[in-house]
């Protein structure tokens, strides 16, 4: 998922993040991109658990954080929009909520982007309808509606568990990005779609 210009407006801080320049040995990925007449498969496929979380993994994790990066304007990034099919997701550093590992003295990682692996959404409550985008749908926005709060349990990079408590904004993106890990894009939800303003 993208943040238009608009959003930014209420995420200033967001611009931090792309600074950030990886001191590891990753590979930033193209982000594959549904044209409509022949879509990749990868963006309808079913990701399957992650059950090993070996050293192939943790590549493909890093790759994911470096291509998220790289991107313009990043709130998510799904491992099927560059061509996985394992069960994870990212978002940006800067989303907010609350983080609650099921080890207690474990904490959240400053400076990264959050990293969900075999997420779960276990609550959600209310409902909010507004736009989206995604890189991978480029040139469109989708109206569509979301719960309003929502709490996923997942594992980080390490195979920590934890809990994630977001409202908003937020709780939208993970519903999109965790969309993505079962093959469905938002245009598939969207109560209307547009094409993208020039300035978003």
């Amino acid at each position: 998922m993208r943040l238009t210009k608009k959003m930014l407006a209420s995420f200033f801080s967001i611009a931090i993040l792309f600074s950030f320049v990886s001191i590891t040995h990753a590979e930033v990925l193209e982000v594959l991109v549904d044209n409509g007449a022949s879509s990749p498969a990868a963006l309808s496929t079913k990701c399957s658990p992650v059950e090993d979380f070996s050293e192939e993994l943790q590549t493909k994790i890093q790759n994911i954080k470096d291509t998220f990066l790289s991107l313009p304007n990043g709130a998510g990034l799904a491992a099927t929009q560059v061509g996985y099919t394992d069960r994870f997701f990212v978002i940006s550093q800067e989303a907010e909520g609350e983080l609650i590992y099921e080890e207690k003295k474990l904490k959240r990682k400053p400076g990264q982007p959050l990293v969900f692996i075999n997420p779960r959404i276990i609550e959600e409550s209310g409902n909010q309808i507004g736009w989206e985008s995604c890189f991978s749908l480029p040139g469109y926005i989708y109206k569509t509606e979301r719960p309003l709060n929502i709490t996923i349990e997942a594992s980080d990079e390490n195979d920590n568990k934890f809990t994630f408590k977001t409202t908003g904004f937020w709780a939208k993106c993970i519903c999109h990005e965790n969309d993505h890990l079962d093959g469905i894009l938002c245009k598939a939800k969207a109560l209307e779609p547009r094409e993208a303003p020039e300035d978003e």
